[in-house]
């Protein structure tokens, strides 16, 4: 795969954030505590296991043991990818819909498919998600990221 991994803060005329990124993450719960699930979590929790779904899925993992030895880490922008996604110094944020409540974040979605349908319909449809976003005793996250900046 050919490729080169840029930041998109220096191709976005006014972007000022540099130093985080936006990440997803694959979740897994416990919801039947039997032998069976608890062997699979560990499983899935384990670095021989992380390391299987990088190499497979091109997925970075938080976890140090489960990185690639450098000879198996890819293309050049893969590694460079991975080194800034996994620095100390870098803030980690899941996209801002993860902090609504669940009306907002539906309504979020549904706005944004109907904006790809029909962007004249922008200001009507942010008007609809503001008096949403308004509604009282919504619970919202108080950020999407593992540490401030």
């Amino acid at each position: 795969m050919h490729g080169r991994y840029e930041p998109s803060a220096r191709l976005i005329p006014g972007a000022t954030a540099t130093g985080a990124w936006e990440v997803s993450g694959d979740l897994v719960a416990l919801l039947h505590d039997t032998p069976h699930a608890k062997t699979l979590i560990r499983y899935l929790a384990s670095a021989g296991a992380q390391r299987a779904w990088n190499a497979k899925e091109s997925g970075f993992s938080v976890d140090p043991q489960a990185q690639p030895a450098p000879a198996d880490a890819g293309p050049a922008w893969h590694r460079s990818l991975a080194q800034t996604l996994l620095d100390d110094r870098a803030v980690h944020c899941f996209d801002a819909s993860d902090a609504m409540p669940p009306s907002v974040r539906d309504a979020f979605a549904e706005a944004t498919i109907e904006y790809l349908a029909g962007p004249h319909r922008l200001d009507a449809l942010l008007t609809s998600l503001d008096t949403l976003s308004h509604t009282p005793n919504l619970t919202w996250l108080p950020s999407v990221c593992d540490h401030i900046q």
